[in-house]
């Protein structure tokens, strides 16, 4: 948050919604970023219940609410629509002590000039209308940005209009439920609250991933979720109390995680009735596989010691279950290899063998091409390594994972007739 904010260079804009902000290294990183930038160009606003600001900024207010509404967005901006550059600073993480050192956070920084500039918008319908439903009157929702590496963000926020020509399609509630329902292989969250007030949204479809066969798995927050997570329990659903004494304060999930097209939703916004209708958040949806690995680990990390497992543990059985398919490959040009690998894989490969112990084919897996944590595939194209079509008979596939504890690996067979 101290880089971010130091990014900022005279004749920027600068634009902070935290609902707290109160370390005192923050506090001095504003000072800094106030005299680079000037008195006129850096703007605060904040949740009045925690406090009415930062005295030495002339543009500092809070939402006049001693308690709820909140202004619950966590972000900031700094933009210059002269050079046309911006960035973009989100997540659950308040900069405060707490946030910073006791709860499970999570930020993440956005450089987009055409996002900085829809989050400013927003910033400036709150700091100039008003804040929650006094701001219904603002469009400025679900607009998807195109990131220089071909990554694409949705950005919503709340409260959003109830009524209105396309509001389904805006509203961040329905959003997250639409995306659930798009869910082909997996949904993995980590949810500070999660309400019974989405018995019959957000908890409803997560339930129906579950009943159509994707794999469902979360951990919330023991002193917030726990009626949630007692249902999905029992609808056979693996989702877990958090194991930190103090807070899991993540608001994010993980959709087809392994898949070509992952998805990660995050920022503000908890799964409850109060974050879609009265408080004013943010929430987000990123495409991108390098963003689902980073956020899969996190998840991966909290799972485990949520279930009563030692991260340590996540070393045993690094890799298993290892397929190909069709078997038997009977007159086609090409096989799936299936496998799994454990959290702590961090180099993979593929060898195939004959019943002789001939190599066919190798392949050196590189990052990107599996995913740690999850079931993965391989397609082949049943040639060797001279590229010419492999005989007709038995072979051996042989799978390596290497650990922090060292290669481990598991094989399978398959057949090829023709």
């Amino acid at each position: 948050m101290i880089d971010f904010v130091g990014t900022a260079q005279a004749g920027d804009k600068v634009y902070l919604a935290f609902q707290s902000s109160s370390t005192q290294k923050i506090t001095d990183a504003f000072k800094d970023t106030l005299d680079t930038v000037g008195q006129d160009s850096i703007y605060h606003i904040m949740e009045q219940e925690y406090g009415t600001g930062y005295s030495f900024l002339n543009n500092s207010i809070d939402d006049g609410t001693d308690g709820y509404p909140l202004m619950h967005n966590k972000f900031a901006v700094v933009i210059n629509t002269t050079s046309e550059y911006g960035r973009v600073w989100t997540g659950s993480y308040n900069p405060n002590a707490y946030g910073t050192v006791q709860s499970n956070e999570n930020a993440i920084w956005v450089e987009s000039y055409e996002l900085a500039q829809i989050y400013k918008n927003e910033f400036m319908h709150m700091y100039d209308i008003g804040f929650s439903t006094n701001k219904n009157l603002s469009y400025n929702s679900a607009q998807t940005v195109t990131l220089p590496d071909e990554n694409k963000i949705t950005v919503y926020f709340s409260p959003y209009p109830l009524s209105g020509a396309g509001v389904y399609d805006t509203d961040t509630r329905y959003a997250i439920m639409d995306l659930i329902d798009c869910a082909k292989y997996s949904v993995f969250f980590n949810i500070f609250t999660f309400t019974s007030s989405e018995r019959d949204y957000i908890q409803k479809k997560v339930e129906e991933a579950y009943d159509r066969g994707v794999e469902v798995k979360g951990v919330v927050e023991a002193n917030q979720s726990r009626t949630v997570q007692s249902e999905l329990r029992e609808y056979g659903i693996d989702v877990f109390l958090d194991a930190n004494a103090e807070n899991l304060h993540h608001k994010f999930a993980i959709l087809d995680y392994g898949s070509a097209k992952p998805i990660v939703m995050t920022g503000s916004y908890n799964w409850t009735s109060s974050a879609r209708d009265t408080n004013d958040e943010n929430f987000f949806v990123i495409h991108s596989r390098e963003v689902a690995e980073l956020y899969w680990r996190e998840f991966q990390k909290n799972y485990a010691l949520a279930a009563g497992r030692s991260i340590s543990s996540l070393s045993e059985a690094s890799v298993r279950n290892v397929i190909a398919y069709p078997s038997p490959a009977k007159n086609v040009d090409e096989v799936t290899i299936g496998y799994e690998l454990s959290p702590a894989v961090t180099d993979a490969g593929i060898t195939v063998y004959t019943l002789s112990g001939e190599i066919v084919r190798s392949f050196d897996l590189k990052s990107g091409e599996f995913y740690p944590g999850t079931y993965n595939e391989k397609r082949w194209d049943l040639q060797n390594k001279s590229a010419d079509d492999v005989a007709p008979g038995l072979y051996i596939i042989k799978v390596e994972a290497e650990t922090g504890d060292g290669t481990f690996f598991d094989t399978g067979k398959f057949a090829v007739i023709r």
